[in-house]
């Protein structure tokens, strides 16, 4: 299958008598700024955007790019502005939207022939907010299929490409938004993340990502893999970026102190530091050094007793989810049905894996859910509030983008490791207890990847990560964009 591009022949014409050449760079708080004082319009904003994705096609970004739809909608908001209405915060910002989130305009696949010509009725709740704000969506991002790996190695659609090596993967499973992002096609865009799928692909790709705290955000309309982890979460080029994306999403802002990092207490658990990519190694040192230097205070507190506790309820709640989604959108097709078109092996066999959980792990999943998940939290908060720390601070991931097409072994430190579980290392911790995290740009290896760095913090502690984030980023400095 390959990517549905519906295309505007008269778009050309029309864009030759416009001054585009550096709307890309902009960040989504830049554009923002010039669109409400109407030193640019929406429609050139778009058509900055589409002849970006045009140049960058080799990437696979989109699994569908419709022009004539995102061109009429950015046309609809210069209208609307110029005649003085109330257009919205994001108001002719174009987006892009992972493909396993509902949208009624354009086909939802989640990266995968199980999907193929799906056309939801209504969009999901958190597109909804984003597009009742103004913002403007350009296209639906490729991504790992079914949102299961983090590769983003499509079989479907072709791979993710990423911006800074093109025979590097992109992180997944939100690969296309984070690329895009990273590409300078769009400034920001959704992703959704269960074990680290916004988080990694912004650490690999050179933008910001965040997992807020489970249930900020609606999964309502979102292709699911699990109840307990799933949840969408903005990926941007800045922290700001990030903060008006959220506050849209959750349709409240979060509380996001203005804060100097001198005297700020945070853990840095060493266990998440063992046995780093040497590259990435450097990277994280260096940028904890320019912390330090900021006054930030560094406590080595582990969380070995902790890291277990996050019960992965996967096995049990995936096939559950899926067939509740396939009864609410009026589907015939059994959970078995779409497991048997799913085309990558991998995830096919881990999805099929699912279905045979049984009735005897009903209890086994009540009494975690109900009993151990709840003691859980609790520890997890006493952690954050016995140490008197705001937050910890890691290294998104063990090691920075690896070539397309090492979906099952990756090589670390010499020798060849899972690659799902070594990129999900870190991740999983915050996931599995539903924390905010957000991972940063922390700079570039010495062969030009980029390295990301991941604050996680305590249940509701979303303002306070996007403040040390937002510190963080003005420490480190911005990643030089990608040479393509």
């Amino acid at each position: 299958m390959t990517a549905q591009f519906h295309h505007d022949s008269s778009r050309s014409s029309k864009i030759s008598g416009t001054q585009t050449n550096d709307l890309f760079t902009l960040s989504a708080t830049q554009a923002i700024s010039r669109l409400k004082s109407q030193r640019i319009t929406s429609e050139e904003l778009v058509m900055s955007a589409l002849d970006r994705s045009d140049k960058l096609r080799h990437l696979n970004l989109f699994t569908t790019l419709d022009p004539d739809k995102a061109l009429g909608a950015a046309r609809e908001i210069d209208h609307r502005r110029a005649s003085g209405e109330d257009v919205g915060p994001l108001a002719g910002l174009p987006l892009i939207i992972k493909d396993n989130i509902d949208s009624a305009s354009l086909p939802t696949t989640a990266g995968s022939k199980a999907f193929e010509g799906w056309q939801p009725k209504e969009d999901a709740p958190v597109l909804a907010s984003l597009l009742k704000t103004g913002g403007v969506m350009l296209g639906k991002a490729n991504m790992h299929e079914m949102a299961f790996g983090v590769t983003s190695n499509n079989p479907v659609y072709g791979p993710v490409r990423n911006p800074y090596d093109t025979t590097m993967i992109s992180g997944g499973s939100s690969g296309g938004t984070a690329a895009a992002i990273a590409a300078r096609v769009v400034a920001g865009g959704l992703g959704t993340d269960t074990g680290g799928s916004c988080r990694i692909p912004a650490a690999l790709c050179g933008c910001v990502g965040l997992r807020p705290t489970i249930g900020r955000y609606s999964s309502a309309g979102v292709i699911p893999l699990t109840w307990t982890r799933d949840t969408p979460g903005p990926l941007a080029r800045t922290v700001d970026d990030l903060i008006l994306l959220d506050s849209v999403c959750a349709k409240r802002p979060a509380d996001v102190p203005v804060l100097s990092l001198s005297g700020v207490r945070v853990a840095i658990p060493s266990s998440f530091y063992d046995d780093l990519d040497s590259e990435l190694a450097q990277v994280v040192e260096d940028a904890l050094m320019e912390l330090r230097r900021a006054g930030l205070v560094m406590v080595d507190v582990d969380v070995t007793g902790l890291k277990s506790t996050g019960a992965d309820f996967r096995g049990y709640e995936g096939p559950r989810a899926l067939s509740s989604y396939l009864f609410e959108h009026g589907s015939r097709m059994s959970v078995i049905e779409l497991v048997e078109k799913v085309a990558g092996p991998v995830e096919r066999e881990r999805l099929a894996a699912q279905l045979e959980t049984g009735p005897s792990d009903v209890g086994v999943f009540i009494e975690s859910l109900v009993v151990d998940r709840p003691a859980h939290l609790a520890a997890v908060a006493d952690y954050f509030k016995d140490n008197n720390v705001s937050a910890m601070i890691i290294p998104t991931t063990a090691l920075p983008a690896r070539p397309i097409g090492n979906d099952d072994m990756v090589e670390l430190n010499g020798r060849q490791a899972p690659t799902f579980s070594t990129y999900t290392r870190n991740t999983a911790f915050g996931s599995g207890l539903g924390l905010p995290c957000l991972s940063v740009p922390a700079g570039l290896t010495p062969s030009g990847l980029p390295v990301g760095m991941e604050f996680v913090g305590p249940a509701e502690g979303d303002g306070v990560v996007l403040a040390l984030g937002r510190e963080f980023e003005k420490i480190v400095g911005p990643l030089p964009p990608p040479s393509i």
